[in-house]
């Protein structure tokens, strides 16, 4: 696959649905926020307009990136702890089943224990 093949698969409405994305609402508000604060920075420092503007898309494209990657790394950290947990649960369930089981057979083993224990006939 080429790249033109890749972008013939983009449709309009792909860019309709950006915000259903996972993470990208959070790397386009760090990407905004810090190209404002480095644009900002540089205009008030008295550089010239064309330059202000490249730090500032330089900066929001790295503070895109950067949240996005960090947030891709969250997720991956959490659906792990996920596992974990429902790996414990599963465990300590299974424990609990056997427990169970355990504890209905020695109830049937002295049930048949005191059953043999009793006498077979009756006096009046």
């Amino acid at each position: 696959p080429t790249i033109s093949d890749g972008i013939k698969t983009i449709k309009t409405e792909d860019f309709l649905a950006v915000h259903r994305i996972p993470c990208a609402r959070e790397g386009f508000m760090t990407g905004i926020g810090s190209g404002a604060v480095v644009g900002g920075l540089r205009y008030v420092r008295g550089a010239q307009i064309p330059s202000v503007a490249n730090y500032a898309v330089t900066a929001a494209l790295v503070g895109m990136v950067v949240q996005w990657e960090f947030c891709q790394y969250q997720r991956i950290q959490e659906r792990a702890a996920m596992a974990r947990v429902v790996e414990v649960i599963d465990r300590k369930q299974a424990e609990k089943q056997q427990r169970a089981e355990e504890a209905a057979l020695r109830r049937a083993e002295r049930a048949a224990q005191e059953a043999a224990q009793k006498s077979w006939f009756r006096f009046w």
